[in-house]
């Protein structure tokens, strides 16, 4: 079997799951949700389930355009993956040439740098600090003509920093052939109006990562916002 030289080099992502134990500690640790599945929730699936849903593919447009409300977007903008780990690897994949550059400003989440190292791209890593908190001046000089995509977690996953919405529409605005993810994952901990899923319209380099997964982890259910390019890749029924 032939595997590529760079992929063979590579570490597989070992999430921390060992030791957490839910009857002793209440976790916060993977945003999951520390409450009981209402019982409403429970009996949908469920009837779902009876009815022969399991061995369909799903419709969900209407669940489409609900996202496109609550999120202030086009129906046409939402996308859904298998897990936002899905939706960042189609990102990457879609934006980035072998060998050329993607700034990621760490720490944080390790799945960026995962499909980076996948896809053969050089990791561009500007660093959080204490004091600034997002390195804005430093991941601005450092794009060059070989930049592909800018990965911004906002807020940050692990440190909680939040990158300031102007800060992200300045990187949007002097960047336009630079393709900028943000990874919204954990907006509901920010005020609502710092998302800039409403800026797709003005921007057709944003792509924008939610998930809907946590309240129901098992579920996996994340959605990316975008313009209708990733649409074309990723088949219907992959939800």
């Amino acid at each position: 079997m032939v595997i590529k030289a760079h992929i063979k080099k590579l570490k597989p992502y070992v999430p921390p799951l060992e030791g957490r134990n839910p009857k002793k500690f209440t976790l916060l640790d993977f945003n999951e949700r520390t409450a009981e599945v209402p019982e409403f929730v429970k009996e949908a699936m469920k009837e779902f389930i009876d009815n022969g849903g399991l061995q369909k593919y799903p419709s969900y447009g209407g669940l489409q355009a609900d996202i496109a409300t609550y999120a202030g977007v086009k129906p046409e903008e939402v996308m859904f993956t298998n897990g936002s780990d899905q939706g960042i690897d189609l990102v990457i994949r879609c934006c980035c040439e072998k060998g050329s550059e993607v700034i990621i400003p760490s720490p944080t989440f390790a799945m960026y740098e995962q499909a980076s190292e996948a896809e053969g791209l050089v990791i561009r890593r500007p660093h959080f600090t204490k004091d600034k908190g997002f390195p804005l001046e430093e991941v601005l000089a450092i794009v060059n003509q070989n930049t592909s995509l800018i990965v911004l977690s906002n807020p940050n996953n692990p440190t909680g920093t939040e990158i300031p919405r102007d800060a992200i529409l300045e990187v949007l605005r002097k960047c336009p052939n630079v393709g900028v993810l943000v990874d919204e994952c954990y907006f509901e901990f920010m005020d609502p109006s710092t998302t800039v899923a409403n800026e797709l319209g003005n921007f057709p380099n944003l792509f924008v990562c939610r998930t809907l997964g946590h309240p129901i982890p098992a579920t996996r259910i994340p959605d990316v916002r975008t313009r209708q390019y990733l649409g074309a890749v990723l088949r219907p029924g992959s939800l």
